[in-house]
């Protein structure tokens, strides 16, 4: 449930109030990453603010301040929820996270109010980044849940020899 002063900044046509978009971008091939790119932590992961120009702390996790935009999930049952991001690509410091993964890392994104940073009014968890493309302006990215409609729900197969009850 939101707060009721992030209901009226969205709400409002004019707020002083800023929502501020936190990612955080986590895999265990980016545990090597650290020091070497600016960012990446001990554990792996990377924290990126959108909304903001300067970093900002929330939680006492540091979120560098980077140009990005979100397509949030569409609302409904019909469909896995699938997220675009756009990231700047100012540096290589993206690029060098894509680079360095093997498999979909896990991105949680949460968004807060830039007066409360350590209070979370929303947010997006368990999106894997299961698609990447870069060109010299942007680097784009498809965040989605995993899909589970073809995973087979038990291992046993029905058949008159295994189960000759319901034939």
């Amino acid at each position: 449930m939101v707060s009721a002063s992030y209901r009226d900044a969205i709400a409002d046509r004019q707020s002083a109030e800023v929502a501020i978009y936190l990612m955080t971008i986590s895999h265990p091939d980016m545990v090597g990453l650290s020091g070497q790119v600016d960012g990446v932590t001990f554990d792996g992961k990377l924290r990126l603010a959108a909304g903001v120009t300067t970093d900002i702390t929330s939680r006492g996790d540091l979120f560098i301040a980077f140009g990005y935009y979100v397509v949030e999930p569409e609302q409904g049952r019909a469909t896995t929820p699938v997220m675009k991001i756009g990231v700047d690509n100012v540096d290589q410091r993206i690029t060098a996270v894509l680079r360095s993964i093997t498999t979909p890392a896990n991105v949680l994104l949460e968004e807060v109010l830039e007066s409360s940073p350590d209070i979370v009014e929303r947010a997006f968890v368990n999106f894997d980044l299961v698609q990447a493309g870069a060109d010299v302006h942007v680097v784009e990215a498809t965040l989605s849940h995993r899909d589970y409609s073809d995973v087979p729900c038990a291992s046993q197969v029905n058949s008159p020899a295994t189960t000759p009850g319901i034939y």
